[in-house]
């Protein structure tokens, strides 16, 4: 059955895929990414290494998706910060099953274990959807957060004005006014 060879190759999977993912940053992030064990020292690499083992458990396990939409978050927001498009911030996923194809390459010439892995990567697709709409709200809260910013500007900007304008204006008639 196509679950039990991932239960057996889970760990290769679970290597490759995190490699995959790595090779998608510049080459000086990657291999900090994937060498620094410190999870402070570097979040963005702990954060894909811990989340991509709760994916795959899940997906193995036959969780239901929106019951990993929390480390779907945590993915994609990592990646929706840094300087990818839509497609290559969710794009992780679809590494996922060139990795299973490789991993399992043997296995499915197999008719049945073909059967199974279409049926897998429905679940994948699924689970990429959920994704590209936390990337969408994350984009979205990072554009409302610069907006906010750009009108907290302004406003600091608008206000000095006035008091500038108002002191150009008390320094012209010293009496307040009254002539």
């Amino acid at each position: 059955m196509f679950i039990d060879v991932l239960k057996e190759k889970r760990s290769e999977i679970l290597k490759n895929w995190q490699n995959r993912i790595f090779e998608s940053y510049h080459p000086d992030s990657r291999k900090f990414f994937q060498d620094e064990r410190d999870r402070f020292n570097n979040p963005v690499g702990a954060c894909i290494k811990r989340e991509t083992e709760t994916i795959l458990n899940g997906l193995i396990d036959n969780i239901e998706a929106v019951k990993m939409i929390d480390s779907m978050d945590n993915l994609v927001r990592v990646r929706s910060v840094q300087d990818f498009t839509p497609s290559q911030a969710v794009n992780f996923m679809y590494l996922l099953k060139d990795v299973l194809k490789a991993a399992c390459a043997e296995e499915l010439e197999e008719h049945e274990i073909t059967r199974q892995l279409i049926d897998f990567e429905i679940r994948i697709d699924r689970l990429t959807f959920l994704a590209f709409d936390v990337y969408m709200n994350c984009r979205e809260q990072i554009n409302r957060i610069r907006l906010k910013e750009v009108r907290d500007r302004s406003a600091v900007l608008f206000e000095r004005s006035q008091k500038e304008s108002n002191e150009t204006e008390n320094s012209k008639n010293p009496n307040g006014g009254v002539g």
